[in-house]
């Protein structure tokens, strides 16, 4: 079920989901962790994850939707066919980025100390579709860096997370006809 952006009368649209006819997805992904012990166990551990997908998806769309619109009035929704002007009729997998990969390096005490820096990144993914109104809905790529701390009080625990330390902007842009 994917998101689709449709357009209505004058300058209205519809938000509403479809099924695709078809889908086809592979790939693999490739995950390492590593202890690292250059430091003594008696002041904690240091562990190192990271792992790397890559894959491929190619949805086939339909060339109509049904929308279900509630008009005033009406306890039931009217359910309306409509086109589906989407210009990609097969396409990738909406969310679905060709890469992802994600790193961290975790540093926990025996006192209950647990640091963690965390890296992950994406290729550009397909956020919802559209043709009529403004083109699909790609979100480009992003870099993000978040650091995140917890410390443990016997039962109790206090958590602290800063994200987006390389303050990367998460942008979402258009694609009409192609373009």
């Amino acid at each position: 079920i994917e998101e689709s952006i449709v357009a209505g009368f004058g300058r209205s649209y519809y938000q509403t989901w479809q099924n695709a006819l078809a889908a086809k997805l592979s790939g693999i992904e490739l995950e390492l962790r590593k202890n690292l012990s250059f430091i003594p166990a008696k002041y904690g551990f240091v562990n190192m994850n990271t792992n790397l997908t890559l894959s491929s998806s190619e949805v086939n769309a339909p060339d109509s939707s049904s929308l279900y619109i509630v008009a005033e009035g009406n306890s039931a929704p009217d359910i309306v066919k409509i086109f589906n002007r989407v210009t990609d009729k097969t396409r990738p997998l909406q969310g679905q980025s060709n890469l992802v990969f994600n790193f961290s390096m975790n540093y926990k005490t025996p006192s209950g100390l647990d640091l963690n820096l965390v890296y992950n990144t994406f290729s550009r993914r397909l956020v919802a579709l559209s043709g009529d109104v403004a083109g699909s809905y790609w979100e480009l790529p992003f870099h993000s860096l978040n650091f995140v701390t917890k410390k443990k009080f016997g039962s109790f625990s206090l958590s602290f997370r800063i994200k987006n330390l390389i303050n990367d902007n998460v942008v979402i842009a258009h694609d009409f006809n192609g373009k």
